[in-house]
């Protein structure tokens, strides 16, 4: 696969503008793990286990419109707050 000139500069702005110097990983908690413990507890006590439906995931087909959506709601993010 390869990118043309255009899909790769929309890429690289969409990371700079995602990128901060700034991460603070203590703000974030593994959740899966736990969920995945509860999970495990409940199947150790007998209780039945059902599974949570998966949201449907919309494929995109243009790189270079997802990029400029993704970069559109940034900006609206940071103007916002």
């Amino acid at each position: 696969m390869s990118l043309d000139s255009k899909e790769l500069s929309l890429g690289k702005l969409l990371v700079e503008n995602l990128s901060s110097e700034h991460l603070d990983l203590s703000k974030y908690s593994d959740t899966y793990t736990n969920e995945l413990e509860k999970l495990i507890d409940s199947k150790i006590k007998g209780k039945p286990i059902s599974a949570k439906p998966v949201e449907k995931v919309q494929e995109t087909q243009d790189l270079v419109a997802a990029l400029k959506a993704s970069l559109q709601q940034k900006t609206k993010v940071k103007t916002k707050g």
